[in-house]
């Protein structure tokens, strides 16, 4: 919930990443696509992971490359984890959708992965 600091929530992020919290198996499947071929009419080359959106196609989503695992709340923050390369973005911010789906999450997304 919104209770934790950032620095918190980096932990849990960077631990999820790891492999230090859930079995490598089941972080496997947390950041694997659980949808199957469904698709997402608004989100385009994305699918659903138990941890949040998997992107399966970076070029229909938008995104930088395949496996990305990201995720926003409403109030403005967001994450994103790259399970190849171990590394984690957390935005907290108080921007309402703008900092969750908008061009500010798409900025900070492009200057770690671009």
């Amino acid at each position: 919930s919104m209770a934790g600091t950032a620095q918190d929530f980096i932990k849990l992020l960077d631990a999820l990443a790891a492999g230090d919290l859930l079995r490598p198996a089941t972080r496997d499947a947390a950041f694997a696509n659980q949808i199957g071929s469904v698709e997402r009419p608004r989100d385009p080359g994305q699918k659903f992971g138990f941890v949040g959106a998997v992107i399966e196609d970076a070029a229909a989503s938008g995104w930088h490359k395949r496996g990305l695992v990201h995720w926003g709340g409403v109030w403005g923050n967001n994450w994103i984890i790259d399970p190849a390369t171990r590394t984690t973005v957390a935005v907290m911010t108080n921007t309402m959708r703008e900092g969750c789906n908008g061009p500010f999450r798409d900025q900070i997304r492009n200057a770690v992965f671009g």
